[in-house]
């Protein structure tokens, strides 16, 4: 048997008014144009959340918004959906603050009323915009910033845009934030049985279960108004020309300052929301852990203790070892031109990441792989939850926290004769993605490790 050893926003303080001051049939029009824009159209559960928050709150509800209630009102989840089980309501609130900040910056720059959700609250907020802002993508961009005649260039891939995002976290910083989100979750609850069988020994009140974390490097984009010392003994560069329009789509580039690129390291976007949905579940089902970014837990570290490793296989020696030896394995198709999660043996199959026309992803696959530790005679378990990019991690993670899907999972493993979970077995997860975090995860295959 095998063993493993934040919202973009403008300043508009003297141009809005408030939704007190913008009647319901301006909201209802605000709210149909947003429905039928494309920024939304391939994204049918951000619109129903959309609908759900902007209905209640044109009919006098808004006390009635809340997780739950979009979780089982909106998205359709079973009335037993725990928010400390189940992040997926968070992941796609955010995603949605996102395709708004998109629509009403790109897509819909004129119009008279826009819908902002604000950070910390799932309750709309209809905003009267007197003088609609001028959009960064119409603005030319001065000469001294952005040479003239730069060839374009096609957006860059979804995990280098979050990494360049977080690249200034410091390792520390990304234990102390994810801890701290944990602990946001009240009391310790006692988990469902379905997910108390699947993590096993993992949530044993004395699991001291290591949860690591791989970390990337990263181009870091920062202005400057002149050239910066180097890094490290690394000199930082001056940023291509195309970065200045990409850039400009999310941030202001003060007019007299150049864009550099500088060396980091930093988890991504994907690797740090599954960090944040495992200690919020290990805190609430009281089991003890510690958090680590990978490179402080040296590969023999790992023997003979509760293991999850959270990351993609790039920038993890461990991930690279240990699926090098499963059926399952996260690798680069050359022909897609893609990360896929392929079968080595049996079936051989091939589950080849998505993008639309304009190259963002849209379908991704994660891989959640669950053995017995190395040199623990089954009492403890490594859970490696990789993907072939971040979102599908997250994903992955998410499915493995849901009561739900891990219930769905066991019933599969039921019509196959199998009793509960096996010991070591590997599952692929399914995501839809905006780009850079999951939309919707569900099973895809599994194989069972003899």
């Amino acid at each position: 048997m095998l063993t493993f050893g934040d919202t973009l926003c403008y300043d508009n303080s003297a141009v809005l008014t408030t939704s007190d001051q913008v009647s319901a049939t301006e909201k209802r029009l605000a709210l149909d144009r947003a429905l039928a824009s494309n920024t939304l159209a391939r994204s049918e559960q951000l619109r129903n959340i959309l609908r759900y928050v902007c209905e209640r709150e044109i009919a006098g509800r808004a006390a009635e918004i809340c997780e739950y209630a979009i979780a089982v009102e909106g998205l359709g989840r079973p009335e037993g959906y725990s928010s400390g089980e189940d992040s997926s309501v968070r992941n796609r609130v955010f995603a949605l603050r996102k395709k708004l900040d998109e629509l009403y910056l790109v897509e819909l720059t004129g119009t008279d009323v826009r819908i902002e959700l604000a950070k910390g609250t799932y309750c709309p907020r209809f905003v009267k915009q007197d003088e609609p802002p001028s959009s960064p993508l119409s603005s030319p961009v001065a000469p001294s910033v952005a040479p003239t005649g730069a060839p374009s260039r096609p957006e860059p891939k979804p995990q280098s845009v979050w990494r360049a995002f977080l690249a200034g976290l410091a390792v520390a910083g990304l234990a102390a934030s994810t801890i701290f989100l944990a602990f946001l979750s009240p009391g310790t609850a006692k988990p469902d049985p379905v997910l108390r069988e699947a993590w096993g020994p993992l949530l044993e009140p004395n699991a001291n279960v290591a949860l690591v974390v791989s970390i990337s490097p990263a181009l870091s984009v920062r202005p400057y108004k002149e050239s910066p010392p180097t890094y490290d003994g690394v000199p930082i560069v001056e940023a291509p020309s195309y970065i200045y329009p990409w850039y400009a789509q999310r941030y202001p580039v003060p007019p007299d300052e150049k864009l550099y690129l500088a060396p980091t390291h930093g988890p991504s976007m994907g690797n740090t929301l599954a960090a944040v949905s495992a200690t919020r579940f290990l805190t609430r089902s009281g089991a003890s852990f510690e958090m680590l970014p990978e490179t402080l837990m040296p590969l023999g570290a790992t023997r003979n203790r509760n293991l999850i490793l959270v990351g993609t296989t790039e920038n993890s020696e461990r991930m690279r070892l240990v699926l090098a030896k499963t059926p399952f394995d996260v690798v680069y198709d050359e022909e897609a031109n893609d990360y896929a999660v392929a079968e080595r043996d049996g079936l051989h199959r091939r589950f080849v990441s998505r993008r639309d026309r304009s190259g963002k992803l849209i379908e991704a696959y994660g891989l959640l792989t669950l053995l017995p530790s190395e040199g623990s005679d089954g009492l403890r378990r490594s859970v490696i939850i990789s993907g072939t990019y971040s979102a599908s991690v997250s994903a992955a993670m998410d499915f493995f926290c849901s009561s739900v899907k891990m219930r769905e999972f066991r019933e599969i493993l039921g019509g196959e004769g199998k009793r509960g979970f096996p010991q070591a077995y590997q599952l692929v997860v399914k995501a839809s993605t905006d780009h850079t975090l999951p939309l919707d995860y569900r099973y895809q295959a599994h194989r069972t490790i003899p």
